[in-house]
C-alpha cells in the first residue's frame, strides 16, 4: 500500500498486487487513452527517465524485497 503526495498537491493511494499472466493476448485492443503497453524487467523500468511517478518502481522493488501480504487481509464487507 502506498500514499504518495503529488506536487500539484493532488495524492494517489496506490494498492499493488501481485500475479501471473498465463493467457496474454498481444492483439488485443487497448483501452481508450492508453497508446502502448510494456512489459518490462525492474533493471529496464529504472533506466527509464520519464516515469510518472516511483510508484510502480517502487512496489516491484518491494515485492522482490518483502514478503506479501496474504489476500485474505482484504475483507469484503457486504450490505
Amino acid at each position: 500500500m502506498y500514499y504518495f503526495p503529488h506536487a500539484d498537491g493532488r495524492t494517489t493511494l496506490r494498492f499493488a498486487f501481485c500475479g501471473e499472466v498465463d493467457d496474454h493476448r498481444a492483439a488485443q485492443i487497448l483501452d481508450d487513452g492508453i497508446v502502448a503497453a510494456h512489459w518490462l524487467t525492474e533493471n529496464e523500468l529504472a533506466a527509464c527517465d520519464n516515469l510518472r511517478s516511483p510508484l510502480v518502481l517502487q512496489s516491484i522493488r518491494d515485492l522482490n524485497a518483502k514478503p506479501a501480504l496474504a489476500l485474505d487481509r482484504i475483507v469484503h464487507i457486504l450490505r
